[in-house]
């Protein structure tokens, strides 16, 4: 629900910024962000000692569709530069063989995935998941 609401909220973003998503912010969600969500709602990641983090990546030669920039709502399991053991993973089949750079996410467009630019475990949880 919380990634759906994040979602939307992008959405009322980028239609009053004709087409212009907000910029990449490193494990957080944009505060340009917060007009569109309820009032007084900022919502909690989903998981315990989780965070969620806007990823607004510039086309990436490395990705499945090259010409393409990728809008995701990412779900980070690990402190930004953390170590494997400083990682709260959720007891989930899917994130049984996730690394530092791992992340279930959201995809609103492009080709999406765990981390920019590296080919780690990833969940996709909704949105335009790649197939």
């Amino acid at each position: 629900m919380e990634l759906r609401k994040l979602a939307e909220a992008v959405e009322l973003y980028v239609d009053d910024h004709n087409g212009v998503y907000p910029a990449d912010e490193t494990r957080k969600v944009p505060a340009d962000l917060e007009p569109y969500l309820p009032k007084n709602y900022w919502p909690p990641a989903a998981w315990p000692g989780s965070d969620f983090d806007w990823d607004n990546w510039g086309p990436d030669p490395t990705s499945s569709d090259p010409s393409k920039p990728t809008y995701q709502i990412s779900i980070r399991f690990c402190p930004y530069g953390g170590t494997i053991d400083q990682c709260h993973f959720p007891n989930e089949p899917w994130a049984k063989d996730f690394v530092v750079d791992s992340a279930a996410y959201y995809c609103i467009s492009g080709p999406c995935q765990a981390h920019e630019g590296e080919n780690v475990p990833g969940y996709c949880i909704g949105g335009a998941c790649p197939p």
